[in-house]
């Protein structure tokens, strides 16, 4: 993934002429997404279009129609992210990874499962107007609808090769015009949408033509939809423990919502009076759901005050005041991790953090598991930056460190001088970190 975020930055980077730069650099953006989309973390939407675009396909209708329009909405989610991003400097990195976005992709997942396993058709019930031709006769909108949510869904995925093309794109050479810039964005972000959704469209191909019959198939259907469960799962639990939920009310928090899906299989609706299975399986639905829905509330109102943690964590930040992650200090002060670090001549790994950053919390329990990471850790002077500290913005001026003008994570090793030596934007580059700081480290390689 790092690798590829290279080649994105220096093949579409370097020599940026206006007009010709652009169309230089769209085959590399094309080729980018064709790249991303072999991600694990995408694997799951290959079967979801495949239900979704099955069930869309009506007799008489091209194959190709809606598995097109699929398509055209995948890339169109990508350029309106261009767009965005050259407009607003990459706000939108910051929203898709705060927690109600990340939650928002984990209950879709879960929602998108009903829809794999043919338990809920999508379809718009419209009556009447204009409204109805548009969405029942055609279902263009719909499939140009999901095609656009798949690619925003993937998006989350993908994290450090977007922040990558969007760090190109919020380049502005030769003071071009915002128009111009926008439209660029747009024009290279739907390349990468295009080459990103290219399997997607092929699979809505293939799989409008594959029979619905055959338990080689249901068992294959279920096998992906056990998969985009804990992909789900995984993005909840996510999602929740950037809200600051502690594991216990997270526990409490999944057994409800496990509880509500037992109270939905046994049928919440009011049976016949005169159907004594129903009844009984009625009511116990409600018991179900009213034990769910209890334990949900019982873990959300543990939500600890995010504004008191943010202020405990900047009082934090004075002089040799640390933060410690696992058995490592991360020093909260640039000039004394600058002085330490030219005292006892070794570098500055830095962490640059948010509370709102998925995959930042997602790098403190990674070094935590990581022994060889934590030991070579050791052998730097480690300095975590928030992007609520004076200092995020110093380095955010940097233009060594111009990611930082995009989003977070990003991950930097730098010497007494403030020279920049590497960086990152992949929190799960542990061979990267291990490298550099064992290449800068005068104890490195012992």
């Amino acid at each position: 993934m790092e690798e590829l975020s290279n080649i994105i930055y220096q093949w579409t980077g370097q020599g940026d002429q206006g007009i010709k730069g652009t169309l230089l650099s769209i085959p590399f953006y094309f080729l980018a997404g064709m790249v991303a989309s072999l991600f694990p973390c995408v694997y799951p939407l290959y079967p979801i279009t495949a239900a979704f675009l099955r069930n869309r396909a009506t007799e008489g209708q091209s194959v190709w129609r809606h598995p097109l329009l699929y398509w055209i909405g995948t890339s169109l989610a990508y350029s309106l992210l261009g767009a965005i991003a050259t407009a607003s400097g990459g706000a939108f990195n910051q929203l898709m990874q705060s927690g109600i976005a990340v939650l928002l992709t984990g209950f879709l997942f879960l929602f998108l499962v009903f829809v794999c396993l043919d338990w809920f058709t999508l379809s718009w019930n419209f009556t009447g107007g204009w409204t109805q031709a548009l969405a029942n006769r055609s279902g263009s909108l719909m499939s140009l609808g999901m095609g656009a949510i798949t690619g925003l869904v993937a998006s989350a995925c993908v994290a450090p090769v977007i922040i990558s093309m969007l760090l190109v794109l919020i380049q502005n050479p030769h003071n071009a015009s915002l128009l111009l810039q926008v439209i660029k964005g747009f024009v290279l972000c739907f390349c990468f949408g295009a080459g990103l959704g290219a399997p997607l469209f092929l699979t809505g191909i293939l799989g409008a033509r594959l029979p619905r019959s055959g338990s080689w198939q249901r068992v294959i259907k279920y096998g992906f939809a056990i998969g985009t469960v804990l992909a789900a799962v995984y993005q909840i639990n996510k999602g929740l423990e950037i809200m600051q939920l502690e594991s216990s009310q997270i526990y409490n928090i999944f057994i409800g919502l496990c509880l509500l899906f037992i109270a939905i299989l046994l049928g919440l609706k009011p049976a016949e009076t005169n159907d004594r299975r129903a009844v009984v399986r009625f009511y116990f639905a409600l018991i179900t759901l009213s034990f769910g829905l209890g334990l949900i509330i019982r873990g959300i109102s543990f939500i600890p005050s995010l504004t008191n943690e943010l202020s405990h964590k900047q009082l934090a930040k004075k002089n040799d005041s640390y933060e410690a992650i696992g058995s490592l200090r991360f020093y909260r002060d640039k000039d004394y991790a600058l002085s330490l670090a030219e005292k006892k001549r070794l570098p500055i790994f830095i962490d640059f953090y948010a509370e709102w950053c998925a995959n930042c919390k997602d790098f403190n329990r990674l070094v935590k598991k990581n022994q060889t990471l934590q030991n070579t850790l050791q052998k730097a002077i480690l300095l975590k930056v928030y992007d609520t500290d004076s200092d995020f913005e110093y380095f955010q001026k940097d233009p060594q460190m111009k990611e930082l003008q995009i989003g977070l994570p990003f991950f930097a090793v730098i010497n007494s001088n403030e020279e920049l030596l590497w960086k990152t934007t992949n929190y799960r580059d542990s061979k990267g970190m291990i490298q550099a700081i064992q290449k800068h480290s005068p104890q490195g390689k012992d």
